[in-house]
């Protein structure tokens, strides 16, 4: 990834429990956007008899057993599919992959998955990502990603710190940008999904993305812009 994509696939999950070896996905959400544009996007809910819901999980994205049961589509052709979606836009069309904390949570879980329905490895630090969540953090923090390092590196880095004070769930990103919030569609892998989409544009259009994921190539360019406006004919 060598600047800010305009072309990238959002995906959220929503699950039974905490990220674990035992943990399933419940709703899988997905956004494919082109040219900054969203082109398509999509949820699912999964089901099969061995699962169980915490109370904990159920309480945050309301999803019931019984709702499942109702619901909810086979787990094992539907990460094949989603597998798929990943080879599909990442590995061959050179799309990027954007999410909300998907280095803490949503690629551990669909590791988990893949290797349950025996679907090929996605190798998710080698991918080109961006956490828009833990960039927020990151800027926030004044903490910029080195030129030798690798984005899944530093995003799992800026997000393992400690920092009182400094917020960046999905919702107050929302609200940071002056963005509505939907809190009847919250926890929905979908919306979520097109949050994601919203924050990361908006903080394009800052060049928030650019200062915390490039910055060398953004001082220089601002020094060079700086330097041209006092030309002549540079407007000053």
């Amino acid at each position: 990834m060598e600047t800010t994509p305009d072309n990238y696939l959002v995906i959220d999950t929503e699950t039974n429990g905490p990220p674990n070896s035992e943990v399933r996905v419940v709703q899988l959400g997905w956004c494919v956007v082109k040219d900054r544009v969203v082109a398509s996007s999509g949820h699912i809910n999964l089901f099969d008899t061995s699962m169980v819901m915490s109370k904990a999980a159920q309480d945050v994205h309301g999803l019931s057993l019984e709702h499942l049961k109702n619901t909810g589509a086979d787990p094992g052709q539907i990460f094949q599919a989603f597998r798929g979606m990943l080879k599909e836009f990442i590995e061959d069309g050179g799309y990027a992959l954007v999410g909300q904390n998907l280095v803490g949570f949503d690629a551990a879980v669909l590791m988990h998955e893949f290797d349950r329905h025996k679907c090929k490895n996605f190798v998710f630090n080698s991918a080109p990502i961006v956490d828009v969540g833990v960039a927020y953090k990151a800027y926030q923090l004044h903490d910029r990603r080195a030129a030798n390092e690798g984005f899944w590196a530093y995003f799992r880095r800026v997000r393992a710190i400690r920092a009182k004070g400094v917020k960046w769930s999905i919702v107050h990103c929302m609200k940071m940008f002056h963005l509505p919030v939907d809190s009847t569609h919250a926890h929905n892998a979908e919306y979520d999904c097109m949050c994601a989409h919203q924050v990361y544009e908006k903080m394009r259009e800052q060049e928030i993305i650019e200062k915390v994921l490039w910055p060398g190539r953004y001082e220089h360019e601002q020094s060079g812009a700086r330097q041209a406006a006092f030309r002549p004919g540079g407007g000053v």
